[in-house]
This record gives C-alpha cells, structure tokens and sequence, in this order.
C-alpha cells in the first residue's frame, strides 16, 4: 500500500498482488495495525463504491483505526494551536517536528498517519520558561511517564486541559546526550485550508528526514519500520533533499550508521531511492534481506520494557565515551 501511495506500481499491479497473497488477509490487517499504516492500506483499497476488497471484519477493524486516527490528528492539531499561541506570545522560539511536520507539510497523508503527540523543539535556556507557561495555562504533567533528568531529550510531557493531548517539549530531538546546533533557517509553513493550526514554524527538510531516521534507529521502533521508511520518502518527494547534509547533521550526532540502516531499508521496501552514498555498503546491507521487512513490535516491545526498568538509559550512558558526552553549542539564530 505504501508503494502504491507513492505512485512506485500501478494500481492494477497492486490489486494483483494482494490477490495472490489472499491467504494472508489477516497478517496483512495485523501489520498495517501495528506500524500505524490502516489508514493508509483502507484508503488504497477503497474502490468507486466506497467499499473495499477487504474482507468484512477487516474492513471494519480498519475503518474504526482509520476513524479513531482521523479524531486524533484533529485533536492534536488543536492543541497545537494552542501551544504556539502561548509560547509565541512570550517569545519563545518553538519548530515543529515529527507528526505535526507532515501536518504542515503533508496534510493528505497526515490524515492517514496516526498522530499520538505534539512534538516541539525549543532552545535548551528556554525549556524550563517553555513548560511554566503551559503549566500557568492549565497543562498537566502526564504522571504515567517516567520522570525525566536534565539530560533526557524531553521534559516530562504535558497534557493539554481541552483536547487531552499530550506535548513533548524537546532540547534535542535526538537521543541524550548529544545537542547538536538547531538550524539557523527554518520553514514558516501555513495551515491547509480547513484546519485550525495556525501557521507552523519548522526546521528545514534535511533535519526532519535525519530525526524521523534516528527516532527509529535508536529509539523505541526499529529501523525496518514500515511508517518511518514511509515517512522519509514523502519528505523527499517534497523537494529535492541535500542527501550529503543529511549525512552531515547524522554525523553530528554520532547516528550516521543508524541513518543508513534506516535508508538501507526503505530502499530495499522499494518506497524510497536514496544515493548509494547515503546507505549501508552493499555486503552489510545484503544481510537485512534475511530480517523480516517490519520488526518493530519486537524491538519496540524490548525497548518499552528496558526503559520502564530503568535499565536502557544508564546502559546507553555508561557505554558512551566522555567526548561523546559534550554539549553542542547553540547558534544565535535560536537563542
């Protein structure tokens, strides 16, 4: 369904497929559940007359996903609203990143993507003002999370009173303890007609193609995630991407094998076409052909686990090098 969005076969190609694979409906509904991509997989389906060639009650599993997804993203989208009001009427500099970046630049496929959060990069000194004013306005701290130190990437998240959405403010969007410099040129992107976000400021394409890569590679979903290889490919088939700053910023942060993984897998999805450059070498990236295509369940359900024991962080600390430790600085474009 994936390829077929992005135009890579055609639709009878498509149809062709799944009828071949019949027998297999079930694990199909199972991993477009699983990777957030129901949506997507109904919404290609859907023939003139409405229904689909789904079966039944899959058909209607899907549609309720898709359904729920649709009342999310509405709710997020105005919590984000607003949280831009209040942090940009104290003037404190905010990008948006993740879900709400597809939101803003992408709203047809953000309608098929499901969207759990608000994601919003700050300036490290204006993190702690950031979060008092959301909490002066009624935001409260999601007390079923962990509670953060200084050197997560986010503060505690908080809950939006009207929509109960919650907010992750981030000093980096990567993983602690690496700060890498925000960008010095940003995108100001207006809302889609008939959406009530208001216009939403965002780091330039090359930066949201290098977080949605490491927020698989070495956070909680896996590199063969089918919803992040997607994800980059509509970020790339915005405009034409700076595939060797790409690789830069990844290098910044100590991340650029994870990125090629990331790209060495949508590649091998067939839904995106990076530079050779930009992936593994051709012997590491043979191995991946013998890992199943979509492995986030296992991965992300390890990583869950490690971190509600405590275990993943000081793991991930300890096995750092202390000049990987170092803060990097800020420009003055973001300060």
């Amino acid at each position: 369904s994936a390829r077929y969005y992005l135009g890579s076969i055609t639709r009878a190609e498509f149809i062709a497929a799944l009828q071949a694979n019949s027998d297999a409906w079930d694990t199909l509904a199972a991993v477009a559940h699983r990777s957030g991509l129901a949506p997507l997989l109904l919404h290609a389906l859907v023939t003139a007359n409405g229904r689909t060639l789904l079966p039944g009650h899959i058909e209607d599993s899907l549609r309720t996903f898709a359904l729920r997804t649709a009342a999310r993203s509405m709710a997020c989208l105005s919590a984000l609203a607003l949280a831009l009001d209040l942090l940009q009427s104290e003037d404190i500099p905010v990008l948006g990143i993740k879900g709400i970046a597809f939101c803003a630049l992408a709203p047809e496929y953000a309608a098929l993507r499901l969207l759990s959060d608000i994601d919003l990069w700050l300036p490290t000194t204006q993190i702690t003002t950031a979060s008092a004013v959301l909490q002066e306005a009624g935001y409260v701290p999601d007390t079923t999370q962990r509670l953060l130190g200084p050197r997560d990437k986010h503060y505690l998240p908080l809950v939006c009173p009207a929509t109960g959405v919650p907010i992750e403010l981030h000093r980096r969007p990567w993983r602690p303890p690496v700060q890498v410099e925000p960008p010095e040129r940003e995108m100001d992107v207006p809302p889609p007609p008939g959406h009530v976000s208001r216009p939403t400021p965002l780091p330039p394409l090359e930066y949201l193609v290098v977080i949605q890569a490491l927020h698989a590679a070495i956070c909680d979903a896996a590199p063969g995630c089918l919803r992040t290889a997607l994800d980059i490919a509509i970020l790339a088939g915005l405009r034409s991407i700076e595939w060797g700053c790409v690789l830069d910023i990844a290098g910044q942060v100590g991340a650029r094998h994870g990125l090629r993984t990331v790209l060495s897998h949508a590649a091998q999805a067939g839904i995106l076409s990076p530079p050779r450059s930009a992936r593994l070498p051709v012997a590491r990236e043979a191995c991946l052909r013998a890992q199943p295509s979509d492995i986030s369940l296992r991965l992300s359900a390890f990583g869950r686990l490690a971190r509600r024991l405590g275990t993943y962080d000081g793991l991930l600390r300890w096995m750092r090098s202390e000049w990987h430790n170092r803060t990097w600085p800020e420009p003055d474009a973001f300060r």
